[in-house]
């Protein structure tokens, strides 16, 4: 494939792989250094794959600039963690996944009359365009919406990160949950096992899921699997992150943790997992069909 329209195709990629809407966060960039940026824009540009529209919305978070970026092809707004002042303006700094690598992308803009200009590139220069932006919010209609395959929660400099994959109970899995027997696991070949990242040590009850079990100052990689369990169900915390849904291993579990089910009142088409915050740690939520599965967690300081 030409790399220009891999690279059109990654920046969909890109967008399309944020689940969790995020509120922007403080860089280290004080507002009065981009005061002129602060508000919502709508920012086009050109890629080999066509035009491309971007709302970006630019927040002042305790006297610093915080900023989130959107897109019809991601399920919601995702923040920009780093942001700073260069002499051709302010750059807003994020990582694309390209094949099996990540592109550091840098939007670069400045403000004059009203008006936004400036380029988007990857920092070797791999690819550039021009980027013009107008005043006002970037609107997306909910049906109009990738449906998230991602879902985080920050607590501080640490970062709980779940992917998954796009099951829909219209798909050849769906009915097999179904009958599923008792101590057995959900295997499922529509797509890659469910993974969980985490930079924190995280207690579900008496059981510890760890941080760097791969290998240490790196975050720990896990896939998550349901096992039935009587009336019940598990969630298999497993060491094998890169498998198929299909690939199980129990030799490689190194946890089970009991969920708590739940009837919904409406069903939930396309598998989903979210991560709700709660006083010193969160929530893990999977729902699918008529059904929702969760369990809370604290993170071990």
């Amino acid at each position: 494939m030409n790399p220009l329209k891999r690279y059109a195709i990654s920046v969909a990629c890109f967008l399309a792989g944020l689940a969790a809407a995020e509120a922007p966060i403080a860089s280290t960039l004080a507002t009065g250094e981009a005061e002129r940026l602060v508000g919502d824009w709508t920012l086009s540009f050109t890629t080999p794959g066509g035009a491309m529209k971007l709302g970006l919305t630019v927040s002042d978070v305790g006297g610093f600039v915080g900023a989130t970026l959107d897109s019809s092809q991601q399920p919601e707004p995702r923040a920009l963690e780093t942001i700073s002042k260069t002499p051709e303006g302010i750059d807003f700094q994020f990582e694309m996944p390209f094949g099996e690598q990540k592109l550091t992308m840098h939007l670069v803009l400045t403000e004059s009359a009203g008006k936004l200009a400036g380029t988007l590139s990857e920092q070797n220069k791999i690819f550039s365009t021009a980027v013009t932006g107008e005043r006002g919010k970037f609107e997306v209609a909910a049906a109009d919406r990738a449906n998230p395959t991602e879902t985080q929660l920050k607590f501080g400099e640490k970062k709980v990160r779940i992917t998954f994959g796009k099951l829909s109970t219209k798909g050849e899995d769906y009915p097999k949950l179904a009958t599923v027997p008792d101590g057995a696991v959900f295997r499922f070949v529509g797509s890659r096992a469910t993974k969980l990242f985490t930079d924190a040590d995280l207690a579900f009850g008496d059981t510890v899921v760890k941080a760097a079990n791969i290998t240490p100052n790196y975050p720990g990689v896990y896939s998550l699997w349901l096992k039935r369990a009587g009336d019940s169900w598990k969630l298999v915390v497993n060491n094998q992150p890169d498998v198929w849904g299909t690939q199980h291993d129990p030799a490689h579990d190194v946890a089970e943790i009991t969920l708590q089910a739940s009837a919904r009142t409406v069903g939930q088409e396309e598998f989903r997992i979210t991560l709700d915050p709660k006083a010193d740690g969160g929530v893990v939520r999977l729902a699918w069909g008529d059904t929702e599965w969760s369990t809370p967690f604290n993170v071990v300081q």
